[in-house]
């Protein structure tokens, strides 16, 4: 009899911990509700978003839009088709404050693609050194086809660096456009004196960094 009842307590003692154990995690991430935190909507402190910007980007004599949107520090890139049903969205990679999408390229890199050659900001941490960046993001879709848009995080396009000791250093970069292989697709090629970085396009959304 005792043995038995020595059993049940340990059974009760496993399950109390467990339940703790739930309990604790749920109270470290916030939800006590029930309710998955990935169901839940976050409590938006500043959103901003830009106008429709027109643009026909499939050749149809229609215009399509283009919209910047920023939510608290992330930032989006929404493209609407003719009636301004959202038809592709992409979000960008912040570093630091303020930043944002400042230049736009409509390109033709072959008979049958399109890019967008999308200049971002990353921003700028200013602590002891201060730190900022821009990034080069390219969107690209096969025969005026805007469902088959994907995007890519492609290289560094502005550096800049200055510290406490008065140091101060600017790295701009060239954009340029080039078929460097020969293979009837032109590459992107991201130039600053004698750095060079180019991105190919290997076709089905798919690029590669050379």
């Amino acid at each position: 009899m005792k043995g038995f009842f020595l059993v049940l307590a340990c059974v009760f003692s496993a399950c109390v911990i467990a339940q703790d154990e739930r309990f604790v995690r749920e109270m470290l991430s916030g939800d006590l509700s029930g309710t998955p935190i990935s169901d839940k909507k976050e409590k938006v402190h500043f959103h901003a978003i830009s106008p429709f910007y027109e643009i026909d980007l499939d050749g149809d004599d229609r215009v399509e839009y283009i919209v910047i949107e920023k939510v608290d520090s992330k930032d989006w890139l929404h493209i609407h088709s003719y009636n301004k049903e959202r038809i592709f969205s992409m979000q960008f990679v912040p570093k630091g404050f303020e930043s944002d999408v400042y230049r736009i390229n409509l390109r033709q890199i072959s008979d049958k693609t399109k890019v967008l050659l999308i200049s971002y900001y990353e921003g700028y941490n200013q602590a002891e050194n201060f730190l900022s960046s821009a990034r080069l993001y390219l969107a690209s879709w096969d025969n005026n086809d805007l469902k088959t848009i994907s995007h890519h995080r492609g290289p560094m396009i502005w550096e800049e660096f200055a510290n406490t000791k008065k140091h101060y250093h600017q790295r701009p970069y060239e954009v340029s456009v080039y078929d460097f292989n020969g293979d009837g697709v032109r590459d992107i090629a991201v130039r600053h004196h004698l750095i060079t970085r180019v991105v190919s396009y290997l076709g089905d959304g798919k690029w590669e960094s050379n």
